[in-house]
């Protein structure tokens, strides 16, 4: 037996009894995705696409002058009006609808990122801009579940404490200076600690890790809330197994995509369970569904990192230009069966539609990034439905990265 599969064989009991279940019924709801070109919704012509350009250009310049002046952190009037800029531009530019845009625009979640960001800096303020963001993309998707379930949105221990336990562990784990075996050790004491065993830190990110943990378990006790710990196991098994995408052209096809499903799937199935406590079965598949577009969606946008650190993903694997077309058709295709086969909500439901649009913007942006890896005719038809000329993104993404490093530089949150 490996290092590996001694460490999954560890915690192979403690699985959430439903992943296989929902790791096999998505792998094959994939697998019999189509191919061909999906119906990404309407189509731009130039002259607007340099409009919305422009729109674009002018918020993001508007908004990196105002956070120059560091009083805009104890100012909430001008905090208020760049959030409304901010909607407004959701409305006209990227065409979310007005009752949309009301939604995820309020005072609300206004206060929840200043309240998230103020308590990230109190729990660690070492932590880098890029670690903050990715920490509040999975608050805003536990937001997206509070949304779907009509529960107020608001910061909760547990939202802050999952939300910041996958920058440290993540991270840990990307290290390419940390041996493999150092990071099945630290996996195992994580999930020792994950399963409720009295277990010491080895060093200071476990300490922060553990800390985490402790603030989840200070909210949903473990003999009240049986199912948020299996939960957390689950995505912890998923991590562990993970690992063997690493350094591994050996891997299949298969097992690369039902460890991605697995991972992915039990991510936001976590994020589900602690917002809620607990899930009837429909819920739990839609979540588990959901988590397994957005994971796929994030190995599509993370080829080029993925492909340097020789982590195979569905994507990053070596593979033609058209293959990697048929791929992120079925991408498509997977994600408006999921969401129009769910049983669980509503059919109709906004906050889906929100989430089926922007994942649309997603794909989008993640194929203008890497144009290399898809044929041209391909290209042109994504483009047609862009909101922007495809050779913006990349130039957009380096200003946001650029905003986002002067925002973390300012420690005044």
């Amino acid at each position: 037996m490996n290092n590996i599969e001694a460490v999954i064989d560890v915690f192979a009991f403690i699985r959430e009894r439903d992943i296989p279940i929902f790791v096999d019924k998505y792998f094959k709801q994939l697998g019999n995705s189509k191919s061909n070109f999906p119906k990404p919704g309407k189509r731009y012509n130039l002259f607007s696409k340099y409009k919305k350009k422009r729109e674009l250009d002018k918020l993001l310049n508007d908004f990196t002058l105002k956070i120059s002046d560091s009083s805009i952190f104890d100012n909430p009037s001008e905090q208020s009006e760049l959030f409304n800029r901010l909607k407004l531009f959701f409305i006209q530019t990227l065409e979310f609808g007005q009752i949309e845009a009301e939604i995820f625009f309020n005072d609300d979640f206004n206060n929840l990122v200043n309240e998230f960001l103020k308590k990230a800096s109190e729990f660690d303020n070492t932590l880098t801009s890029e670690n903050l963001f990715q920490a509040i993309r999975n608050v805003w998707i536990m937001n997206t579940i509070q949304l779907l379930f009509n529960k107020k949105v608001e910061l909760t221990p547990s939202i802050f404490a999952y939300s910041m336990l996958y920058p440290y562990s993540d991270n840990y784990l990307d290290d390419t200076s940390i041996s493999k075996i150092e990071k099945l050790e630290f996996l195992h004491r994580f999930g020792l600690k994950l399963a409720g065993e009295k277990v010491y830190h080895f060093n200071e990110i476990e300490e922060k890790i553990f800390a985490l943990v402790e603030m989840i378990e200070e909210e949903f006790p473990r003999y009240d809330y049986n199912s948020v710990y299996e939960s957390l196991l689950a995505i912890h098994y998923g991590q562990v197994k993970s690992i063997s995408q690493n350094k591994c052209n050996a891997i299949s096809e298969e097992l690369i995509t039902k460890i991605s499903i697995e991972k992915g799937g039990s991510s936001v199935l976590a994020d589900a369970y602690l917002v809620l406590g607990n899930l009837n079965y429909e819920e739990a598949d839609f979540m588990f569904g959901f988590g397994v577009f957005l994971q796929l969606i994030d190995d599509l946008q993370d080829i080029a990192d993925d492909k340097e650190n020789q982590h195979i993903t569905l994507f990053s694997k070596e593979q033609s230009k058209d293959e990697c077309e048929k791929k992120t058709n079925k991408l498509f295709n997977f994600i408006n069966h999921v969401l129009l086969s769910q049983e669980a909500f509503e059919k109709g439901n906004r906050i889906l539609n929100i989430i089926n649009y922007s994942c649309t913007l997603l794909i989008i942006d993640s194929i203008a990034c890497h144009k290399n890896l898809y044929p041209f005719l391909y290209k042109r038809k994504i483009g047609s439905h862009s909101l922007y000329p495809l050779y913006y993104y990349r130039k957009l993404h380096s200003k946001i990265n650029n905003t986002l490093e002067f925002l973390g530089s300012k420690k005044s949150f």
